[in-house]
């Protein structure tokens, strides 16, 4: 009876264990990609979630909450060829969170390189004095770029800034 006993209390640990290993908390927010066995699965909203321990596997961990992505000081080069450095603001967040890790190794730096080539383009067709008065035109345009190219990746540009403008220093 006593050998009856432990093995109960043995196995009753073991599940408490497999269970505990097995639940997956996601908090508010936040969005979980699981993987089966290396393939997509499923994503896990917020709550209380069981999976099966070794087999699935959390992949990534996405905050769907907006973000905002600094890109400070990037100098750039007017038609006439004059530096003017520019600070931009990108505020951003996930709609799809399967796309954003599996369409983009990197969603974040992503959208930072083409900010950059984007604000490149946009300032390689003005002229100094254009561009210092065009910040609005200049983050319209930024932001519309920014949410044709995103869409594929589950991203939403919600808003794209030019925050800082430095004009050109005269010799």
């Amino acid at each position: 009876m006593e050998n009856y006993s432990s093995l109960v209390v043995v196995a009753m640990t073991v599940v408490i264990l497999l269970l505990f290993v097995a639940s997956k908390v996601v908090p508010v927010g936040h969005v979980f990609l699981i993987e089966r066995l290396g393939r997509y699965r499923t994503s896990l909203t917020p709550g209380l979630h069981l999976t099966i321990p070794v087999i699935d596997t959390v992949r990534a961990k996405i905050n769907v909450g907006e973000q905002t992505l600094a890109r400070t000081s990037e100098p750039l080069l007017t038609s006439d060829n004059h530096v003017i450095a520019i600070d931009a603001v990108v505020h951003y967040q996930i709609n799809d969170p399967r796309a954003a890790v599996y369409e983009v190794d990197d969603y974040v730096r992503a959208i930072d390189q083409l900010t950059v080539a984007t604000l490149r383009d946009l300032m390689g067709a003005m002229d100094p004095q254009k561009a210092l008065v065009s910040a609005d035109v200049m983050g319209a345009e930024l932001r519309r770029v920014l949410s044709w190219t995103t869409t594929k990746w589950g991203v939403r540009v919600n808003r794209a800034e030019i925050t800082a403008m430095a004009p050109p220093v005269r010799y």
